[in-house]
């Protein structure tokens, strides 16, 4: 999909615009064009008497969720019931993502930052593997983990470098 940062922009404009209006959580219906502060909701009703015709926590609305983890913090299973996966963040501009993905074997978390240069933090469930796809400056840049150099592979013409994790616990990589 090489369209991350146009899809990122509408998030922001159509969730990020239910957040502004104050929502706890994600409506049914929103459309960032409709008149702020006027609470549409209570005129949408489907019989003419009053209630709400659409749900303020509609599961639909969820449905960003799983992109996110898979675009921006790129959780992907290689592997049945995630004994492998791919992790290969890319934040499209943001400054940090975090999350954490349900697996049978417990939470796979990742949270990546930009800050002159990239940090990347696993928390590796036991029973998964990963295989870990960082960005990096140059095919020979040195990829950090847990404040050692490990070997990499350079991936994506030189602009990655992909290390393996094999055992649980947590992984600090960092790569400039």
């Amino acid at each position: 999909m090489n369209h991350r940062r146009a899809a990122l922009k509408w998030l922001r404009e159509y969730w990020g615009g239910m957040v502004q209006e104050g929502a706890t959580s994600f409506w049914e219906a929103y459309n960032p064009t409709w008149f702020k502060g006027f609470m549409y909701q209570a005129s949408l009703q489907a019989d003419g008497v009053s209630g709400f015709f659409v749900s303020l926590a509609h599961g639909w609305s969820s449905g960003v969720t799983p992109w996110l983890m898979r675009q921006v913090l790129g959780i992907r299973p290689t592997a049945g019931g995630f004994a492998k996966v791919d992790i290969r963040p890319d934040l499209i501009g943001l400054k940090w993502a975090k999350g954490a993905e349900p697996t049978p074997h417990g939470l796979l978390r990742v949270a990546i930052r930009d800050d002159k240069g990239y940090i990347t933090t696993i928390h590796l469930p036991p029973q998964v593997e990963a295989s870990v796809s960082v960005p990096v400056s140059a095919p020979d840049a040195k990829v950090i983990v847990n404040g050692k150099p490990m070997a990499s592979v350079a991936t994506d013409g030189g602009r990655r470098a992909v290390v393996r994790l094999s055992r649980p616990g947590k992984y600090v990589v960092t790569s400039h």
